[in-house]
């Protein structure tokens, strides 16, 4: 009886511990079905420093690592652990179980599981329980049954505890698609519904109330040669207290008897969106339209960003002997779509893509992107019937620009790399509230193949404003990278030295050096050592120059 016992348990280990995707049960019985994996690290860090009157860490401490994955069939158990002279952790994979074995068109799901029927309806909801999909030609059909959310008592007597309370939640739904040469038409539906006994108490000291859910969807697609149309509708009926009186009226959710409860609390939201594309000759077009109620929400669904209306263009081309690709994009957003609020906010974005190969040697890109927001405000004076606005402005603007080449032959290659970027962020509520930075950094490498070495230098620049303090940043780099020992070691150099210029403060200038060595001594048998040194050549008010050393040497081995 204790064998059987002691069988049953770890069986049911070995299934709540098969966690992934989907596991495909066709792979039972070939061969690698079964693979165990793993790594084991251990690292000793090094520190020390000179001109501090004190230690700003530990001057020894190291760090143990491991991990082990067991797959069977596509069925994984992930353990990790760390181990530290400052803390200590192990993690696994018990608490949030679950498994998708699949075979063919068939894949079942139970445990800890997501699905997405629809934008509007079931998106990516974690459940406790049970679903299935089965994806014949040209058809996508699912369902699933579970456990939303689990119940949560409020604690009235600790005001320090955090978190709110929640009844416990359970859902179904279903999805069935057909799709057919770029035609294709999708229908879902999400309930969902608390348990109004499942906690002891109403709370009192929160708003939660015990809920209900239905949401149904459609989407579809059509294409027509080069010209494409996909638009997606969902609804939803929320009820947020199943304790409010049934309600009679000409909404569809109240003629839907077993399913939905129509209520004096149930409140019916809308939501939409449409997409429209098309290429002719070596131009594509598009453009799109989205429209979500405000409060729109599902209980199949995290988060729901309701009260907006998006408006977007887009298009994209082939220039110059197709050797350059232009894309640009604009569009509008907006919410207090339905004018039930004081204020109303608009963006404006829009951005320009081009990217330049004149010849294999030579390469241009560029990037420009505006994201204005702007926000009205309007005030009513009953006294004097006048109207007020108050208006809000804020731009952000960013810009960059690459220039590129490689030359050089196969035995040493040359390479110049030029990149500009420039940022600003402004509004119109107070002074010197803008925010505005110019960073730029050229850099040449030389790579000689036969000798797997390559070297590099070049000089990092910016310059920031941050609301009228302006600060300048200059200082160069070097980089050098080689493999020897038939490329069983890998070493690499890196020093920096950084300039800095603040208005109103002290100047600055840091000198940083850093290498790096990894030998591989078998196929999953590694040490590695890194050596580092920061210089502060500038004596501050708090300190004086001063250096800080460190080291990292360890040991890492794959099964």
């Amino acid at each position: 009886m204790k064998i059987n016992k002691l069988w049953w348990i770890f069986l049911l280990i070995i299934f709540e511990t098969l966690n992934s995707n989907a596991q495909d049960l066709a792979q039972l019985g070939k061969k690698d079905a079964i693979k165990v994996n793993g790594s084991l690290s251990f690292m000793n860090m090094l520190y020390a420093q000179n001109g501090l009157p004190q230690n700003r860490r530990d001057p020894y401490a190291w760090l143990l690592s491991g991990s082990i994955g067991i797959n069977v069939a596509g069925w994984s158990a992930p353990f990790t652990f760390t181990l530290s002279s400052q803390s200590r952790s192990f993690n696994q994979p018990f608490n949030n179980y679950g498994l998708s074995p699949k075979y063919k068109n068939l894949t079942l799901h139970a445990g800890y599981r997501n699905m997405t029927f629809g934008s509007y309806t079931l998106n990516g909801h974690t459940f406790l329980g049970g679903g299935v999909e089965y994806t014949p030609p040209h058809w996508k059909i699912a369902a699933m049954y579970g456990r939303m959310l689990r119940a949560v008592e409020e604690d009235t007597l600790n005001a320090s505890v955090t978190g709110s309370p929640a009844f416990e939640r359970w859902g179904h739904g279903a999805r069935v698609g057909y799709e057919d040469n770029g035609h294709g038409l999708d229908i879902s539906y999400f309930k969902g519904r608390d348990v109004l006994n499942s906690i002891s108490y109403v709370p009192v000291k929160s708003e939660v109330r015990p809920g209900e859910n239905l949401s149904l969807g459609i989407s579809g697609k059509t294409k027509f040669k080069k010209l494409i149309l996909q638009a997606e509708y969902g609804t939803s009926a929320y009820t947020s207290d199943l304790r409010s009186e049934e309600t009679e009226t000409n909404s569809i959710f109240s003629k839907l008897n077993g399913l939905f409860t129509y209520r004096g609390t149930t409140a019916v939201y809308h939501a939409m969106k449409g997409s429209v594309s098309y290429s002719i000759r070596k131009v594509n077009l598009g453009a799109s339209y989205e429209r979500i109620d405000p409060g729109y929400q599902s209980m199949g669904s995290y988060f729901m960003n309701g009260d907006l209306e998006n408006v977007t263009f887009n298009t994209a081309t082939r220039i110059i002997k197709d050797k350059a690709n232009l894309a640009f994009n604009i569009g509008t957003q907006r919410d207090n779509i339905k004018e039930t609020k004081a204020m109303t906010t608009r963006r404006l974005i829009g951005s320009v893509n081009l990217s330049y190969n004149p010849s294999q040697k030579w390469n241009f890109a560029g990037t420009y992107s505006n994201f204005q927001t702007s926000a009205n405000t309007a005030q009513r004076i009953q006294q004097f019937q006048n109207n007020d606005t108050l208006r809000f402005l804020q731009v952000n603007q960013n810009a960059n620009v690459t220039i590129g080449y490689n030359g050089g032959s196969k035995e040493k290659k040359n390479g110049v790399t030029l990149n500009i970027g420039w940022q600003v962020a402004d509004n119109n509520q107070r002074e010197n509230s803008s925010t505005r930075m110019l960073n730029g950094n050229l850099t040449y490498r030389r790579t000689l193949t036969a000798k797997s070495l390559t070297l590099g230098a070049g000089v990092n620049a910016n310059q920031s404003d941050l609301g009228g303090r302006i600060s300048n940043a200059i200082g160069p780099i070097v980089t050098a990278s080689s493999a020897f020992w038939k490329k069983k070691i890998k070493s690499s150099l890196t020093s920096t030295v950084n300039h800095v210029e603040t208005s109103g403060a002290p100047n600055s200038t840091v000198w940083n050096i850093n290498m790096n060595h990894n030998m591989v001594l078998a196929k999953r048998h590694s040490f590695v050592m890194t050596l580092s040194m920061i210089n502060y050549l500038t004596a501050t008010a708090s300190y004086g120059k001063y250096q800080e050393y460190m080291a990292t040497v360890g040991y890492s081995v794959g099964f």
